[in-house]
């Protein structure tokens, strides 16, 4: 079981104080006892980018969980 999400980072609060650089991170987590977790940073969010992230870090039989 394996639970993949996106997150975007340094984003200004309200839009106030001095612009910065947005990052976008896709988390994958092993939803084991193990708790394995990846973090990769996403200079690309086009859908072919994230598929092939995902087949090179998930086995092909898991169960994947994501709101994306």
């Amino acid at each position: 079981i394996v639970e993949i999400d996106e997150s975007k980072f340094g984003r200004r609060k309200y839009y106030k104080g001095h612009k910065v650089e947005v990052i976008c991170v896709l988390s994958i987590v092993q939803r084991t006892l193990k708790r394995r977790i990846i973090l990769i940073p996403l200079n690309n969010r086009n859908p072919q980018t994230l598929i092939n992230i995902i087949k090179k870090h998930v086995y092909p039989e898991s169960f994947i969980y994501t709101d994306c």
